[in-house]
């Protein structure tokens, strides 16, 4: 049920926000953009297949949307993060406000692969404490 509604949310949250219709048939770069963060969302956060991703747009009115477009367009999200800024500020609003134990882990994750390098040596030793804390409270050896 979740990979049929949420994506229906996150197309409207997109479109609200940027004014995108991920659904379009046209191929400006914006739509691609946003499409591609779309997919990438898709397939991040819920975890769905390439194919499962192309049937959603193609049940949407994307009729050409095969798994290779979808496997394309996430391949191609970074590249695109570099030419529109905007991207990331969509994903986080896109993301933000699941907050089941379950999804608090797959966001942190997901946003864990998206993290500028530079941040790494900050992360790295909050994230340990925290993992060592959760062994400890185990009772398994670090």
């Amino acid at each position: 049920m979740r990979k049929q509604v949420q994506p229906q949310l996150w197309a409207r949250k997109i479109k609200k926000l940027t004014g995108v219709n991920v659904y379009s048939k046209r191929r400006t770069n914006e739509i691609i953009y946003y499409r591609a963060l779309f997919s990438v969302l898709m397939k991040k956060h819920l975890k769905m297949k390439l194919s499962e991703i192309a049937n959603h747009f193609k049940a949407n009115g994307r009729k050409t949307h095969h798994h290779a477009s979808v496997l394309h367009a996430i391949e191609m999200y970074e590249l695109y993060r570099q030419w529109n800024p905007n991207l990331d500020k969509v994903l986080g609003l896109c993301i933000a406000g699941d907050e089941t134990h379950v999804n608090q882990r797959n966001k942190l994750v997901f946003m864990a692969e998206y993290v500028d390098p530079e941040y790494f040596e900050e992360l790295f030793p909050i994230l340990e404490k925290y993992y060592k804390r959760t062994l400890e409270s185990l009772e398994l050896e670090v």
